[in-house]
């Protein structure tokens, strides 16, 4: 259960994102809001250091965003560099927003087994990375691939953006990881986030997938045949 790194390796995901946001309390502050996009997610292998952490280039392809069905114009995502160990232990990244990955156990483990990782999550009104613990299980093994699922339960914080606001946030989600490939071949996150402010509510649920489309080795630039 570890990523393998090779340098000019490359990994293509297609990314899923849908929101659901919703606001409660009086009449005249209730509203919804449902937003959907796909993108094309890139992974590259570009150094890989004497610890055997791999330094990875990654990039989303979209172009486009719906909001309750009309298109919005996206400006570019641009380039996240990201150094993580075989492990999946983030070292460096350029963007917090973007820290997806599987955290393996240091010791073997089997089906039933279960380990927990102190994780941080980036949040918009926080000036720091809102720390948070994921429990994961693992669900299922074979030669070729696992399931591992995991749940982060909820924290809350006061917003940092907006005096008297209360937040709570919660994920659960899935991995499936090949041991072939060394990579992940798909992952589902859910996330809800709840702001409290003076009797009214305003709740996020978002809802993330990712599918490995594409795998192969790049030689000086170009794919090897």
């Amino acid at each position: 259960m570890r990523y393998h790194f090779d340098v000019g390796t490359v990994w293509v995901y297609t990314v899923e994102t849908k929101v659901v946001q919703e606001c409660s309390g009086p009449e005249d502050f209730r509203q919804s809001q449902t937003q959907h996009n796909v993108m094309t997610l890139t992974r590259r292998v570009v150094q890989i250091d004497g610890a055997g952490n791999g330094l990875i280039v990654s990039y989303l392809d979209t172009t486009a965003l719906k909001i309750d069905g009309e298109e919005k114009p996206l400006p570019p995502m641009g380039v996240v560099y990201m150094k993580m160990s075989p492990l999946g232990r983030i070292l460096e990244i350029s963007n917090p927003m973007v820290r997806s990955s599987i955290q393996f156990p240091d010791a073997p483990v089997g089906p039933g087994d279960r380990w927990e990782f102190q994780e941080e999550m980036y949040c918009r009104d926080l000036s720091s990375l809102l720390p948070l613990t994921t429990i994961y299980t693992l669900r299922e093994k074979n030669d070729r691939e696992l399931l591992v699922e995991f749940v982060s339960p909820r924290v809350e914080y006061e917003s940092e953006a907006v005096q008297g606001v209360r937040n709570g946030i919660d994920n659960t989600g899935r991995y499936v990881y090949s041991d072939e490939l060394g990579c992940l071949i798909s992952s589902e996150m859910d996330t809800r986030l709840v702001a409290e402010h003076d009797g009214s509510a305003y709740e996020v649920r978002t809802h993330n997938s990712l599918v490995l489309k594409n795998v192969f080795k790049e030689i000086y630039g170009r794919p090897s045949s």
